[in-house]
């Protein structure tokens, strides 16, 4: 690694230590006196970091945000920008693992203990948001009437998730989400596994299908019936 490499490898590695002069220290030793010019240019670039970094959470978490309120809301970004940076460019792509992070704090997991699970929710939305589209294809469910339930399946919509006792997915280009109804989980796993409905149907027993169908293809949660010998291998 040459000399400009390394200096700018320490200046990102500085931008996420606590402190200001350690931080200098790290980034080079033009940057160790704290009066200086380019001390200053550092702490720019920290707090430049910082305030980008609450931005791209509240796009993603919009429901941790108004629980805890912007200024609890920046010291939450805060943390987590010191404690896990970013691993790639895209700031977009960056806070996956906030709900960790509020479980790490014992606090604010006393205080809203629900917390934690509506940053998964909030994150399953946020990449339902960018996931490949696919259409709905209603001709194809008269593969339930032609085919033993053996031999065929049911695909779902893009980003479909299940995160405790709530289901997220995409309605058309729009992410939403909704509680479980009982059984339901049970059978979009196995769905989501691309298994036989026979098999997602022994799964949940107590489920009524053809009203759980119906709701479902109204809400464009199911896509298409596929065929069993057709389905692509999982990726």
């Amino acid at each position: 690694m040459n000399a400009l490499a390394a200096q700018q490898r320490a200046l990102l590695r500085s931008l996420w230590l606590p402190g200001i002069e350690t931080a200098a220290l790290l980034a080079g030793p033009q940057l160790a006196r704290a009066d200086g010019k380019s001390v200053r240019g550092l702490r720019a670039y920290r707090a430049n970091g910082r305030a980008l970094a609450s931005r791209a959470l509240a796009a993603a978490y919009p429901t941790v945000l108004h629980v805890l309120g912007e200024e609890n809301f920046d010291g939450l970004a805060r943390t987590h920008w010191l404690r896990r940076p970013p691993a790639q460019g895209d700031i977009a792509r960056w806070g996956a693992r906030l709900a960790q992070h509020i479980e790490s704090i014992p606090q604010l997991v006393a205080d809203e203990p629900q917390l934690a699970h509506l940053a998964r929710v909030d994150w399953a939305l946020h990449c339902a948001a960018t996931a490949a589209n696919d259409a709905q294809q209603l001709p194809t469910l008269q593969l339930l009437v032609n085919l033993p339930p053996d031999r065929v399946t049911l695909r779902l919509a893009p980003a479909t998730a299940l995160v405790g006792d709530t289901l997220v997915w995409r309605q058309g280009f729009r992410p939403v989400s909704r509680p479980l109804a009982q059984g339901e989980a049970e059978l979009v796993a196995a769905l989501l596994a691309r298994q036989p409905l026979a098999s997602a149907l022994d799964a949940a027993p107590g489920i009524d299908f053809a009203s759980w169908l119906a709701s479902a293809v109204e809400q464009q949660l199911v896509l298409r019936a596929c065929r069993i010998r057709t389905l692509e291998k999982p990726s």
